[in-house]
């Protein structure tokens, strides 16, 4: 706690790797406490750009909003997922505060309310098109009451008993909105006075002296523009911050494929014509030629002589080479910032302009609107390029098709995308911690945390690792090489093919099983290993055996495994925790949706086996592209280190699913002889480290 107070004090940065269960929340959140009553009675220690907020003018329609000074300076504490924001508010609850006033950012798929708005598969993209035609009850019944007077005691309003505007069903006639609003509080405000609870926290943060949010809020430069997030002068902590690197490349990168383009182009072309009412024509007669100049840029190469398979073709341009290979094409930077300057002037048409009637190029019908996806991927490509780290060797383009893209056709065709991957995180970070008085990242596994400062380009002035709060008695730690009949548990690539690998690991895992109580979890490398285990077991008989030991379940691969997940989860908990049964073993993948923000607290994981080394996909194109860049310069860390950073991270992530408090007790049993390295071992969390024998 004294060094977070210390770098908010003097302005400095921090990292800080502290174990689950040791208190870091608390201690984050303790600390912006104390700082911030401390430069509320020496206002000379405010940091010069965070001097009270001034007053709020009236908006220009005439309603007044948030009016309050906030006293305070701002801090923004993030975190990775809603759910961690929600324990930490809950945290911060914990120190009964009554003179700070707090709220939370979040989505409109979290926040939304309205009846039919809520219901839509795309919220956001629904909410907007009803807010540009001036349709949302919720928000007009928010702007009618969002004054000071109203937010202290806000006076219930009598309404229509139908529709959107029904009256509320609660009887009370006050609320009030001062103290610690999170996202139920938002929601209960919103459904008691049916009033929109997404603009409310956006009207709420403008004051508050401390701001909740999921850190994309704050590394994504476009969301934090929509959102109007200012950081100058403010305290930025961004916890679970072990992905922080992997968020910055992602919010500084973008892929536009052929289909989006030529639909934003036949979406504007209607409105290219001179005798268009709204009068766009030129800013859209530009985004047209541009997009049709990308269009030719990414078609102009011939598939057959672009590296790749039958299934994609690819071809890279690395460093400053994409820079002439557009301006070739006439798409240098004055034609990106003119371009800009069009896609925002139709912004603010479309915001100003109710859709109307008009002639399309046809004769008839109404004049769409490009996809707000593709639209949106476009602007970020538009910030991208035009940015100054576009010139400076950050980033590398590449075009590829795919033949299951293909249009109908007795060949089928290409069908292209062009993308910008960052290769340097710095781009995005660098500008955060400028503007920032102080910003700390935290996390409970930082280790490796060699990379932060040079692929972040931030020196940070506090680097703590803290011990864990256990007794040594409570955690077992072993490293293990061979199995039980002395044959290697070295989980190379190549080994993981073996079938006498694949047997041997088998037998350890059921063996290592029968002596750990409750449940248990193994992490794999991938979900490709994964399935091949349980293929091969099942044919040999070790599945039979496990499930003789304890109840078997398995990790299931893709996206929108939510609820499935759900089921998964209690269905283990309940064998794993049952006094009745001998247990549970829940095989998982290493970066799954198992390995990080689920809590295993107690006999849902009194032991994690941790089977190789969780090295990322060495064929992949993007990695290998990252690793090349790393070894170009020398201020990185060498693409090999670097890549093993992020194999380290990823394995001490899964690792500590065991021990969640100080009452915790577990085992770790880690099976891989590559760990015999000191180079290696020095990257396991420090914690674990010093309980780590090998047999």
């Amino acid at each position: 706690m004294t060094h977070c107070v210390q770098a908010m004090k003097r302005g400095e940065s921090m990292l800080l790797e502290s174990p689950t269960g040791t208190g870091k929340t608390i201690c984050l959140l303790s600390a912006i406490v104390a700082w911030q009553r401390h430069i509320t009675l020496h206002p000379e220690d405010r940091p010069d750009a965070a001097q009270p907020r001034a007053p709020q003018a009236a908006a220009e329609d005439g309603e007044t909003l948030l009016t309050q000074a906030d006293p305070q300076a701002l801090v923004f504490f993030t975190s990775r997922t809603q759910k961690q924001i929600k324990q930490a508010m809950r945290e911060l609850r914990r120190l009964r505060l009554s003179d700070t006033s707090v709220t939370m950012l979040g989505s409109k798929e979290h926040l939304c309310i309205h009846p039919k708005i809520s219901k839509k598969p795309n919220r956001a993209e629904a909410c907007d098109v009803l807010l540009k035609k001036g349709q949302c009850a919720y928000l007009m019944r928010l702007k009618r009451s969002l004054n000071q007077a109203a937010l202290q005691t806000w006076q219930g309003e009598e309404a229509p008993a139908n529709g959107d505007d029904a009256p509320s069903s609660t009887g009370a006639n006050t609320l009030n909105l001062e103290g610690i609003m999170d996202m139920e509080d938002l929601l209960t405000v919103g459904r008691q006075k049916r009033c929109c609870p997404y603009y409310l926290s956006r009207e709420l943060a403008k004051t508050a002296a401390i701001v909740f949010s999921p850190y994309q809020y704050i590394l994504n430069p476009m969301i934090r523009e929509a959102t109007d997030i200012r950081l100058d002068g403010a305290v930025v902590i961004l916890d679970e911050a072990h992905n922080v690197e992997e968020a910055c490349t992602e919010a500084a990168s973008v892929e536009l494929s052929e289909n989006s383009m030529d639909f934003i182009q036949t979406s504007l072309l209607p409105l290219s014509y001179p005798d268009h009412p709204l009068e766009p024509h030129q800013a859209c007669k530009l985004i047209i030629h541009v997009i049709r100049r990308l269009l030719a840029f990414m078609t102009a190469f011939d598939a057959g002589k672009m590296s790749g398979d039958h299934r994609m073709r690819i071809c890279v341009w690395a460093d400053g080479l994409i820079g002439p290979a557009l301006s070739e094409m006439g798409l240098d930077r004055p034609t990106f910032t003119n371009l800009q300057r069009a896609v925002a002037l139709l912004h603010q048409l479309s915001a100003a302009t109710p859709p109307r009637p008009a002639r399309d190029s046809s004769g008839g019908g109404r004049h769409k609107a490009p996809a707000p996806a593709a639209a949106g991927a476009l602007e970020t490509l538009l910030d991208i390029v035009s940015s100054s780290s576009f010139l400076v060797l950050k980033h590398f383009i590449y075009a590829s098709g795919a033949p299951g893209k293909r249009k109908r056709g007795p060949h089928g065709q290409w069908r292209w995308s062009i993308a910008l991957w960052c290769l340097n995180p710095g781009v995005v970070f660098r500008p955060i911690a400028q503007m920032s008085h102080s910003i700390l990242l935290a996390s409970g596994t930082l280790t490796p945390m060699a990379s932060f400062a040079s692929e972040l380009s931030h020196t940070f002035h506090h680097v703590v690792q803290a011990p864990h709060v256990i007794r040594p008695a409570q955690l077992w730690a072993g490293l293990i090489s061979v199995g039980p009949r002395k044959l290697s548990l070295t989980a190379k690539y190549s080994d993981q093919q073996q079938h006498t690998f694949q047997d041997e690991l088998g037998y350890a895992i059921g063996r290592i099983a029968q002596k750990i109580p409750q449940g248990v979890l193994v992490f794999l490398p991938s979900y490709h290993m994964l399935d091949t285990l349980v293929a091969r077991w099942t044919v040999t008989g070790c599945m039979a055996a496990l499930r003789q030991v304890k109840q078997v379940f398995q990790e299931q691969a893709g996206p929108g495994q939510a609820a499935s997940m759900d089921a998964l989860l209690s269905e283990y908990t309940s064998a794993a925790c049952d006094p009745r049964s001998s247990g549970a073993l829940l095989l998982c993948v290493y970066r799954g949706r198992l390995s990080e923000g689920i809590d295993f607290t107690d006999g849902m994981a009194r032991g994690v086996i941790a089977v190789g080394i969780p090295y990322p996909n060495v064929h992949d194109r993007r990695g290998k592209e990252k690793r090349s860049y790393n070894d170009r310069n020398p201020a990185l860390l060498s693409g090999s280190n670097y890549y093993e950073c992020l194999a380290f991270r990823a394995y001490n992530q899964a690792l500590g699913r065991c021990i969640r408090h100080r009452d915790d007790w577990g085992a770790m049993i880690l099976l891989d002889g590559r760990l015999q390295s000191d180079q290696r071992r020095a990257k396991i969390s420090l914690w674990i480290r010093g309980s780590l024998r090998t047999y």
